[in-house]
């Protein structure tokens, strides 16, 4: 916290100290009165030896601008190590009041809601005091851990320059503005038979840079040390097209990034997604573009919803277009499913499609209406099928000769993929013996028999 200033013919340095109040700019505050801001704490006051502050320290008093904040506020993490989406809060009115965090750390990332009322527009402002530091090396988790780091160094960069060798083991990079999966990691919707979509970095934007004070959600394919790389080159300049301009997204605390395979004959300019009425999520299309990604807000409120798609062509006599079908990938079966994505599916990245599946995959989808596993099974069987129209589901468990021994499944099912698992047990609520079993569906008119082995 030192100011060094030349002092002319003399040739001389005057070092000058002084008390750093540092200004972050915070979202502004939305039509639903919430600031939501992923955000870092790269200075700190670190006084009395402590390293690290309270977050008292950090957001009590004056350091949030205006602190008219209401009831509701809170400051999310995940606390690194942890392999379950887990999150520690702090909810005001106090900071903190009976805490799952006590401290703030430098090196990592925040969510910060802030909840106003009739100041709709206004950016809040957080200071930050004390002094920057650079922290040691960082431990990044695998095994789907999100990561939430914070950005330390004062030059913005692109995400792809700041991340340095360490991209090579990451997959998956969130921020509050842009997100960016890569095809071939451990999300891979193709699962272990391989992925329909190139191995290379798709993002909802082209400008994805990071600045001070920000932070990025990282997943890897494995732990190692990472620290930032400060090669100190600017940023790209921002495009002003980057957004979309006819779709209007409210922004939330998290989204559920949405990998869309375009049809190559279609060429909208933009692709928003939509939960009823409320576009939840849009992207800008560019004309080369033949996957897109797409941020979509899928959290809030209690029941699964459908998610549904628009596509918007640029003319004025026109409004969007409805996306009629789509297909949805089961990574499991490796096919496309002609279904609807519903609110209630946020984990992980979903890969939809707006093309038609292909003949091959028409006729595999048909070979596994009906399918069960593990095979063979112990002490219980998971089962899923598609179905045309809602219809009767029977199932049912026969020996060898073809004796009946159980009907786990008797229950109408609505259009769509249903699914779910029974014991394998007989009317009598015994365990099979080992042995080769017949697994009966009837559906409709559908009818089907696999054999299972029970070990």
């Amino acid at each position: 916290n030192k100011i060094y200033l030349p002092n002319g013919a003399h040739s001389k340095v005057s070092v000058v100290g002084f008390t750093a109040r540092e200004p972050l700019i915070l979202n502004p505050v939305n039509k639903d009165d919430y600031s939501f801001t992923w955000l870092s704490f790269p200075r700190l006051n670190r006084s009395n030896g402590d390293p690290d502050p309270s977050v008292n320290d950090v957001l009590g008093g004056t350091h949030i601008d205006p602190n008219n904040y209401l009831d509701g506020s809170e400051l999310v993490n995940i606390p690194p190590g942890e392999y379950d989406e887990d999150y520690d809060e702090y909810k005001k009115p106090e900071w903190p009041s009976d805490p799952d965090i006590t401290n703030i750390y430098s090196p990592l990332g925040y969510k910060l809601k802030l909840n106003y009322r009739n100041q709709e527009g206004v950016e809040p402002r957080l200071y930050l005091e004390g002094t920057v530091i650079v922290p040691d090396p960082i431990k990044l988790f695998a095994q789907g851990k999100e990561n939430w780091t914070g950005y330390w160094l004062y030059p913005p960069q692109d995400i792809f320059e700041a991340l340095g060798g360490a991209l090579q083991h990451i997959y998956r990079i969130d921020h509050q503005d842009w997100a960016c999966v890569k095809g071939d990691g451990p999300w891979n919707p193709g699962g272990t038979g391989g992925t329909p979509l190139p191995d290379e970095w798709i993002c909802d934007k082209r400008i994805h840079n990071i600045r001070y004070g920000e932070m990025v959600i990282l997943k890897t394919d494995q732990e190692f040390f990472f620290r930032w790389n400060n090669s100190a080159i600017m940023p790209m300049s921002e495009d002003p097209a980057e957004d979309p301009v006819f779709f209007s997204v409210q922004q939330q605390a998290s989204y559920t990034p949405l990998a869309v395979l375009l049809d190559s004959a279609d060429h909208p300019l933009e692709v928003g997604a939509f939960v009823n009425d409320t576009c939840v999520g849009a992207t800008v299309v560019y004309p080369e573009d033949t996957l897109i990604l797409i941020r979509a807000y899928l959290s809030g409120g209690a029941t699964s919803t459908e998610v549904s798609f628009r596509k918007y062509y640029g003319t004025k006599s026109t409004a969007a277009k409805p996306v009629d079908t789509y297909y949805v990938w089961d990574a499991r079966l490796q096919i496309f499913r002609q279904r609807a994505l519903r609110t209630s599916e946020r984990r992980g990245t979903h890969l939809i499609s707006f093309r038609k599946p292909e003949e091959k995959q028409n006729a595999r989808m048909q070979n596994q209406m009906f399918n069960i596993w593990p095979n063979p099974a112990d002490a219980t069987l998971f089962y899923s099928l598609t179905l045309e129209s809602e219809t009767l589901v029977t199932i049912g468990i026969f020996d060898i000769t073809g004796k009946q021994l159980a009907r786990p499944v008797n229950e109408t099912a609505g259009k769509g993929i249903f699914g779910g698992q029974f014991p394998l047990t007989d009317f009598g609520g015994n365990k099979l013996q080992p042995g080769i079993y017949l697994v009966r569906l009837k559906a409709g008119q559908m009818t089907e028999t696999k054999k299972v082995i029970v070990k």
